[in-house]
């Protein structure tokens, strides 16, 4: 299942967006930027290595059912 949301979350300027969002964590709240604030980041970027794998693994499975469809005399499509 694909969606909206997978698709921004595994695309690589969501890591842009979580390292800007620390940056400015840093810059306007410094008093609150300890190892909290830091293991909350790493959270977040390791989510989105997740989601960004997974996605891809979907990917390839489908470009794999893909391909056994169009080899298959027989297969049926739906």
């Amino acid at each position: 299942m694909d969606t909206a949301f997978g698709n921004l979350t595994s695309h690589p300027a969501a890591f842009i967006v979580v390292m800007l969002y620390g940056v400015g964590w840093y810059v306007f709240k410094p008093k609150t930027f300890d190892w909290h604030a830091i293991a909350t980041l790493i959270v977040w970027t390791m989510t989105l290595f997740i989601q960004r794998a997974d996605r891809r693994d979907t990917l390839a499975v489908h470009a794999k059912l893909d391909e056994l469809l169009k080899a298959g005399q027989n297969a049926r499509t739906e």
